[in-house]
């Protein structure tokens, strides 16, 4: 695999953090950041994968859950509940 250099400036207290993470790990600063935004690219790469299937899904006309059950979903996980997510069974 081949390699560049990327220049990239930080906040001091974002260097610190680095560079603490590095010790901590036994390895350069580098070596933390590239591992880092490769996370970070994975990351952005799923989420932008799932909102298009997502999207897909709508697009197909569902199925879609009621807002009045995900609301009750939510509202119960807020409340540090442990309770299944509601079934999609609406389409359209």
């Amino acid at each position: 695999m081949s390699t560049s250099v990327l220049d990239v400036p930080l906040s001091d207290a974002t260097r610190e953090r680095l560079r603490e993470i590095a010790t901590r790990a036994r390895r350069s600063e580098a070596e933390i950041a590239a591992t880092l935004i490769e996370g970070a690219l994975a990351a952005d790469e799923l989420e932008v994968r799932i909102i298009r299937e997502r999207l897909a899904q709508a697009d197909a006309g569902g199925p879609f859950a009621r807002h009045e059950d995900v609301l009750a979903w939510l509202k119960a996980l807020s409340e540090g509940k442990t309770v299944p997510a509601p079934k999609a069974t609406l389409t359209f």
